[in-house]
């Protein structure tokens, strides 16, 4: 699981902060994208080393870029 918490907002760009596992002991990662253009920036990864978490983070963003309507702070969970 990761938890996707909400940095900023605007009519160009949402930038979220991720926790793998909701551990902030391992360090947050930040994704930005660019709403008009769909272009992921990764301003910073996690400390866990492995893309394994920004995988989901992603298609996250990617899926909410168009209506914005991010939450303040999601979980996302899978197996």
């Amino acid at each position: 699981m990761v938890r996707i918490d909400l940095i900023k907002l605007t009519d160009d760009i949402a930038s979220c902060s991720y926790f793998p596992e909701n551990n902030q002991e391992w360090g947050d990662g930040i994704v930005t994208i660019n709403r008009k253009t769909g272009e992921i920036t990764i301003e910073k990864k996690d400390d866990c080393g492995t893309g394994f978490y920004i995988g989901h983070v992603i298609p996250y963003l990617m899926e909410h870029a168009k209506q914005g309507d991010y939450k303040k702070s999601v979980i996302l969970a899978w197996y």
